[in-house]
């Protein structure tokens, strides 16, 4: 049977305390661009996770397959907090209609890690918000928050949790899924405006290197090397800098090794490489918030 812990809901609570009430162009959602059937299983999916509930719900409006990941995805992406929401799920179907789904929540396998991973996933937050805080303009704060979770955590694609930002601060290991959502949420907590992106983007190889100079130091160097005959699943983000939509890759920018470069940071629409794809529904959310940001 599933047990709500006190460490659980108070991480729960950090997190909704932590992210400001905006107004305007920050309340931009993936929810804005779904369908009203899509609309209402989003809500649906939203109520279950809250409550972790894995059982099987029925699908109150008409919706199709292709539909419904939509909207179930656009709550993966709004919602990073939601970290021990899995990034699978169940569906029951009658023809092309679906008309029940079920939430698969993080498993737990050895519940003593995923306790533990909670608690370092407590300091770890906790303590990257209170030092971004510190710091004067929006400007140093993505760098701070980009740098610190480059030099916090490991890019791994078979890690635990890996979907999810539990990974990231609890585990210090991740792939972009997991980097995007702890950006967004680190950004949000300091009253940046930030949404998660989704899209393809050239496969990333990092080769690394042994130098050794003349006094027998050996250094180590790491070089992104991109593959744009290969397209992949991909997640980025956006954020509202100083009064303008800037975009971060912090995944490509960590090249392993405790190096990270800035080549992904801080980059207009224009500057994004065209090895970055972005989705259909990002692009209607990031075509939103130019939109409003431009009629301010």
């Amino acid at each position: 049977m599933r047990r709500i812990t006190i460490l659980m809901v108070a991480i729960f609570t950090v997190f909704f305390a932590s992210i400001p009430v905006f107004a305007g162009v920050e309340d931009v959602t993936y929810r804005d661009f779904l369908s009203p059937s899509q609309q209402s299983l989003y809500d649906q999916v939203c109520e279950h996770v809250k409550n972790h509930d894995e059982s099987w719900f029925d699908i109150k409006d008409r919706i199709m397959e292709d539909e419904a990941r939509e909207a179930v995805y656009a709550v993966f992406c709004d919602y990073p907090e939601y970290y021990w929401l899995d990034n699978r799920w169940d569906i029951m179907v009658r023809g092309p209609i679906v008309t029940k789904l079920k939430l698969r929540m993080i498993p737990i396998a050895d519940s003593r890690e995923y306790r533990a991973s909670e608690i370092r996933f407590i300091d770890n937050f906790l303590g990257m918000v209170g030092e971004a805080s510190k710091l004067k303009t929006d400007l140093e704060k993505v760098d701070y928050i980009h740098r610190e979770i480059i030099r916090l955590c490991e890019y791994k694609e078979d890690c635990l949790f890996n979907q999810s930002v539990l990974s990231v601060f609890g585990l210090n290991e991740s792939v972009c899924g997991g980097y995007s959502g702890a950006f967004k949420e680190l950004c949000n907590a300091v009253d940046i405006p930030c949404w998660y992106i989704s899209g393809k983007a050239g496969s990333r190889v990092v080769v690394t290197a042994y130098k050794t100079n003349e006094n027998g130091c050996t250094a180590t160097i790491s070089t992104n090397i991109i593959d744009n005959s290969k397209m992949e699943d991909h997640a980025w983000n956006a954020a509202i800098i100083d009064g303008e939509l800037r975009f971060f890759d912090v995944t490509w920018d960590d090249l392993g090794e405790d190096s990270y470069s800035d080549g992904y940071f801080n980059l207009t629409l224009e500057e994004m490489p065209e090895n970055h794809v972005i989705s259909e529904i990002s692009k209607k959310l990031v075509e939103k918030v130019e939109t409003l940001e431009t009629s301010n």
